[in-house]
């Protein structure tokens, strides 16, 4: 494909997939890759694609080349000595990775809000806004249900 935009030029550079299996690996359609690839990946899926793939969301929504190397996601396990099942550690693991990796997104989100209003970006800033509001809803989204799941398993 011709012409690829940058936010995805840099989804498929760090993935190493082709549009059918990146569609797949988000369980979307190719059609919404292609449309991303021509148009820019949405903030819903530049979310997806960071949480799948430990990308830094802000790093995929640059409309520049500025930042060489994504940040990655530290995986380190922080709960191994709380005395839990093997699936409740694995669900509380998970969970925590989750939610680090969102709040290291937010807050490269508002630096970079912070920035582009320092520098008249206004439009970039809103941009950035709103993923950032999306992140949060959804964190708080997960959190809750995650809760939720822990309350059912005590």
């Amino acid at each position: 494909m011709k012409n690829i935009h940058p936010t995805m030029a840099r989804v498929f550079q760090q993935t190493s997939l082709k549009p059918s299996e990146l569609a797949h690996a988000l369980e979307t359609t190719p059609a919404t890759i292609t449309n991303w690839s021509k148009r820019g990946i949405s903030n819903q899926g530049a979310i997806k694609v960071a949480r799948k793939f430990d990308i830094d969301v802000n790093w995929i929504m640059m409309t520049s080349e500025e930042l060489a190397v994504p940040k990655k996601l530290d995986t380190n396990n922080t709960v191994n000595h709380i005395k839990l099942s093997a699936t409740e550690k694995h669900h509380l693991s998970s969970h925590f990775e989750t939610v680090i990796a969102d709040l290291e997104s937010v807050n490269a989100l508002l630096l970079s809000i912070q920035e582009a209003i320092k520098t008249g970006h206004t439009e970039r800033a809103t941009k950035l806004a709103n993923i950032g509001q999306q992140l949060t809803e959804d964190l708080i989204k997960q959190s809750n249900a995650h809760l939720d799941t822990l309350t059912i398993m005590s």
